[in-house]
């Protein structure tokens, strides 16, 4: 819409002023000119394009000139060098505004005059950096025309515009005084601003998102979100609000009654609505000016922030959106200055709601200036009005005290289930094609679409998911990698008016990607994993990129560090994460490593064990080709150990790896690439870890997935590696993992493939009634029928691998149930349970035991105890003497049940043991010598050094603790030792204090508060070996207890109900580790 423009002569003598000096100015500048000014003009044809140019500094510290416009100063010193100036009216009100200001503002009428006249075309590339920067072309007479002549061009536009005539002017005059209604104006503003999807940004080409409307959530926070440094690390949780920081959840319409409904008591008067890109912040800012306007008699007055550009809000209000609101209300009438004062006097009585959308596009250089611009643009008369805000988390939170006081913050939840499918519904209505919207809410549905029924849970990633689905004609690409390169692409066209300097340089998108794949694999390579503190994130990409990244939207503030309050980031959503962290690894040896080349029996027929045709003693005579391996000769075992600790990587059994590894199979370069993919596969196909085939089968079945994202894998036969994943899922049970496993991986496949292989091994039975082994296979038959083809009639995706069909199938009811939390009772539990599992003639109690067993092994030290004592289970040692055919011996078949539950066990040991680790449990140490109750005690001589050792060899424990031992006998100052503990840090690898030794213990707690590392740094006091035993000072212990830190002290010197950990010198190295893993 047009502005509010002044047609006085004043404005066409500005516009010719500033026209003749940008004239004057193409004449002296040279076409080849380098570097290109701030302001600089160029003629093509008719046409006199005006920009300015700025030179900037690349990541690499390279000089790179870019266009970004020229600003209206620079036009006014254009003026001002050809010794001209423009003419200034007489102020009608007294704003406050200094001479150069309204300078300013005249240069403003003379583009909004201009422009009207069909002069001045702005260039539409605008970005959220250019804001307050103009490129525009002014179309003249002729580059050749004299100056004269093309100043004629505008006086003859002038003199032909109907408002420059003196009659036409009377008789809007006539109506200027007439009284206002200034609810209908309002209104007529708003449905404007609604119908023209103005408050809407598309997210597709089509557009069809701008109308759909899904009623969002929100959740009312009380204050910023503090965590732990390895706290919610996961996928899953990291932009989950904890329920210490929530004041209640509201569903869209109980928000929309209880929040906008009601009057504000108190300082509850304002509101802010934060979120991540795309989470649907405008949407709901406009849902609620709609229900104001059908529910109250209020006034609400809408301002996307994005179109502020140099000017105030309370100018935007009293300048643009004014006039434009009372040219759609009253076409005759002129905002006077009267009027202007009347909307103002209307704020003082009440019943207006001011919304202002996008603090975060207002285009100014920082985060903290934004909230700081608003704090001081809402000025008294503003702030009259009940206020809502949106504005992106990364804005919102950069102050952990935010400046902007009196508003209460609520965050947009995600999409549920049945909001995913209702938006889609809509869309694809919108598109005409209903049938394909039913087919994508199917398809998400699948298990192999897991990741992307996660990823869109937000707005705009459902909305180009939808546009990505329509334009593959139903289809989603071929793979995940694929989706993402997509939904990069689409993203940036979603945020392109505001990063325009981004989309027009390539060097510098490649520059962030990189950037962003540094830190996304630096991320997950840590104990960060998906929770990236800012020093990590300034670190990896430098503090230019990381900005850029957060303006862009990759990088979103979710919390703070407790105790440091350092800012804590994640990715636009985690599985981007994993994206850009599978474009940083060049090739497949980053994944794997492996050197041991030992031959041992094929683990693929072991698969076999399980099913239906083993069922009965037979099985036995399969099984001796195995069992003896456990107890291979020592020489077999020092040559594995040797080669497997050397060098070696076994990323390919760590789960955050899993779908990076998935990605970079998906990803598409070259014939090279192509060709490391295919090592990369064989190799894990042909994977053996000589320890019974439970590592061998975990390879195996990545593999499998892997060829899901590898399309056209030449290496191996995929449909081999289909039709053994069919023949391991025949032996469908409780008791059967390998089973469950591979029944798990086949609904990745593609129906069409899977139903073909279903069709040929039903040809292959032949049922027989009387024949128990034909009906196991049927039910079997049945089972993986279910599993494959009714997972789409499952709503929410359930796992339902828990049916069973065998007559073994029985209810887990804990033996134990009572909650255990004393050490030495879960090793009394273990022992219990092993024992049953070795000496129950019980099917449903050695089940029974299995599974307890598996409920309580959630440490690695108790998984390796029972791996060493379960091993010898599966020795051909445990079994009576095989009975001749016919013969059945009832203690044989439960010795067979025995084997396949402890199987069981050890095979859930191996799916949360890194492969080093139960590798070394399989082949050291005795079920005696692994007794917990036996183990290394704090009282020995080298205990610290042991410590260290122990968490060193533990894989989950050393990627987040960094130990601090420090001996307490060495103390001179017993009440103050803060130098000597800070010298024994420093020495241990802690960063050295840049003001000196901390002389105090409150100048040490400050020191290690402020520590940053990618570790958790735990101080453990003990008493070494020093001349004499002494005791701890109490003002130490109790300075100590104040620290913010993970300490723990061992000593006989134990206080009750102390804000410390102690431990006795008797105690276990173990109980330490236990206590470790809880930090």
């Amino acid at each position: 819409m047009p502005r509010n423009i002044r047609w006085d002569e004043s404005v066409l003598d500005n516009a010719l002023t500033l026209i003749e000096a940008l004239l004057q100015l193409s004449e002296q500048q040279s076409e080849n000119l380098q570097p290109k000014p701030q302001l600089y003009v160029d003629w093509e044809a008719d046409k006199l394009r005006v920009t300015g140019y700025t030179t900037k500094l690349t990541s690499g510290r390279i000089a790179r000139t870019v266009e970004v416009g020229t600003k209206k100063e620079h036009l006014l010193n254009c003026v001002k060098a050809v010794n001209k100036s423009l003419k200034l009216p007489q102020r009608k009100r007294e704003s406050g505004s200094n001479h150069s200001e309204r300078e300013l503002q005249e240069i403003q009428y003379v583009f909004d005059s201009l422009r009207e006249l069909g002069l001045l075309a702005e260039d539409s590339n605008k970005t959220r950096k250019n804001q307050g920067y103009w490129k525009f072309t002014l179309t003249l007479k002729h580059q050749t025309a004299s100056k004269q002549e093309n100043l004629g061009v505008v006086k003859q536009k002038w003199n032909e515009h109907p408002k420059t005539n003196s009659s036409a002017t009377s008789k809007i005059t006539q109506t200027t005084d007439k009284s206002i209604d200034w609810r209908e104006i309002c209104y007529k503003m708003l449905e404007a601003q609604q119908e023209s999807a103005k408050l809407r940004r598309k997210a597709t080409e089509k557009g069809f998102e701008i109308n759909v409307h899904i009623l969002l959530g929100l959740v009312e926070r009380k204050h910023q979100q503090r965590r732990g440094e390895h706290e919610n690390r996961e996928l899953e949780t990291v932009y989950e609000l904890e329920k210490e920081v929530i004041v209640k959840n509201y569903e869209h319409d109980t928000f929309l009654q209880e929040v906008i409904g009601q009057k504000p008591a108190g300082n509850h008067k304002h509101i802010a609505i934060i979120g991540e890109p795309g989470a649907g912040k405008t949407t709901l800012l406009s849902n609620i000016a709609s229900f104001i306007k059908s529910k109250t008699e209020d006034l609400t007055i809408f301002i996307s922030l994005a179109n502020l550009q140099e000017k105030t809000i309370e100018d935007y209000l009293l300048k643009i959106w004014l006039p434009q609101a009372i040219r759609l209300g009253k076409p005759n009438v002129v905002v006077t200055p009267e009027i202007e004062n009347q909307l103002i006097e209307r704020f003082s009585k009440g019943g207006v709601w001011l919304l202002l959308d996008g603090v975060d596009e207002m285009g100014e250089s920082s985060a903290i200036q934004s909230l700081t611009k608003i704090n001081q643009e809402l000025t008294e008369w503003l702030r009259q009005a009940r206020v809502v805000l949106t504005c992106c988390l990364n804005v919102w939170d950069i102050n952990v005290n935010n400046k902007l006081t009196g508003f209460d913050t609520y965050k947009t939840q995600e999409f549920q289930s049945d909001q995913i499918d209702d938006f889609i519904q809509q869309w694809f209505t919108c598109a005409e094609q209903q049938q394909r919207g039913e087919e994508l809410k199917v398809k998400l549905k699948e298990t192999k679409h897991k990741k992307i029924r996660s990823l869109v849970k937000n707005p705009l990633r459902l909305a180009l998911l939808c546009q990505t689905f329509d334009i593959d004609q139903g289809e989603l690409p071929e793979t995940k990698a694929a989706l993402y390169q997509r939904y990069l692409r689409y993203f940036y066209e979603w945020k392109s008016e505001h990063i325009r300097e981004l989309i027009n340089s390539d060097e510098l998108k490649n520059e962030l990607h990189q950037a962003l794949s540094k830190l996304a694999f630096a991320g997950i390579n840590s104990a960060a994993r998906f929770r990236l503190k800012r020093s990590l994130a300034q670190q990896e990409m430098g503090e230019q990129l990381f900005n850029l990244a957060c303006d862009v939207g990759w990088l979103n503030l979710v919390d703070r560090l407790a105790g440091s309050d350092e800012e804590v980031y994640a990715f636009f959503h985690p599985n981007f994460q994993e994206y850009f962290a599978a474009l940083a690894i060049p090739d497949w040896h980053f994944f794997l490593r492996h050197n041991n080349k030992i031959e041992l029996p094929d683990y693929k027929s072991f698969g076999t064990l399980f099913n239906p045709s083993n069922y009965d003693y037979f099985a036995g005579q399969e099984i001796g080709t195995w069992t003896n391996l456990p107890n291979c000769n020592k020489k077999l075992y020092n040559y594995c150990l040797e080669n497997n600790q050397k060098d070696c990587v076994y990323r390919i059994f760590e789960p955050q790896w899993q779908e990076v590894i998935l990605l970079w199979l998906g990803r598409e370069i070259n014939k090279d690439f192509i060709k490391s993919k295919e090592e990369f596969i064989k190799l894990l196909v042909e994977f053996n870890d000589n320890c019974l085939g439970f590592y061998s089968f975990r390879a195996y079945f990545l593999a499998a997935m892997g060829i899901v994202e590898f399309k056209n894998c030449t290496c191996t036969n995929s449909n081999d590696i289909v039709a053994q994943l069919f023949e391991w899922s025949l032996g469908h049970s409780d008791d059967n993992p390998i089973c469950k496993a591979a029944m798990a991986i086949l609904p990745q496949f593609d129906y069409v493939r899977l139903s073909k292989y279903l069709d040929d091994i039903e040809k292959s039975f032949e049922d027989n009634l009387d024949d128990e082994l034909s009906l196991m296979k049927r039910e079997a038959m049945n089972s993986i029928y279910f599993t494959l083809f009714c997972d789409n009639c499952d709503e929410h995706g359930q796992d339902n691998s828990n049916l069973n069909s065998s007559d073994y199938s029985i209810e887990h009811e804990n033996i134990y149930p009572n909650v255990i939390t004393n050490f030495g009772e879960i090793n009394d539990e273990i022992d219990t349970l092993i024992s049953l599992l070795y000496s129950s003639q019980n099917r449903t109690i050695i089940l029974r035991s299995a599974l307890d067993l598996i409920d309580v092994l959630t440490d690695g030290l108790l998984m390796r105890k029972v791996v060493i004592a379960l091993r010898d289970c599966l020795s051909i040692d445990q079994f009576v003497a095989i009975p001749s055919h016919g013969e059945p011996f009832a203690s044989y078949e439960n010795q067979f049940y025995c084997f396949k539950c402890c199987y069981l066990v050890l095979w859930h040991c191996a799916q949360n043991m890194s492969y080093p680790d139960f590798y070394n449990a399989w082949y050291q140490g005795s079920y005696e010598d692994d007794n917990i109750e036996g183990k290394e005690t704090l009282n020995q001589i080298n205990f610290i050094q042991s410590l260290q050792a122990t968490i060193k060899q533990d894989t989950q424990i050393s990627q987040t603790i960094q130990l601090i031992g420090i001996d307490t006998s060495n103390f001179i100052d017993l009440d103050n030792p803060a130098v000597e503990i800070y010298a024994e840090m420093v020495a241990q690898g802690c960063p050295e204090r840049t003001t000196g030794e901390p002389a105090t213990m409150q100048a040490l707690k400050v020191y290690c508060k402020l520590l940053k590392s990618d570790k958790r740094v735990v101080l453990v006091f003990y008493q070494g070996m020093g001349l004499q035993l002494q005791q701890l000072s109490d003002r130490f212990l109790n300075d100590l207890s104040k620290f913010d830190g993970s300490i723990c002290v061992i000593s006989n010197q134990i206080i009750e109900n102390f804000p410390l950990k102690f431990f006795t010198p008797s105690q276990s190295i173990d109980n330490v580790i236990l206590w470790l893993r809880t930090l």
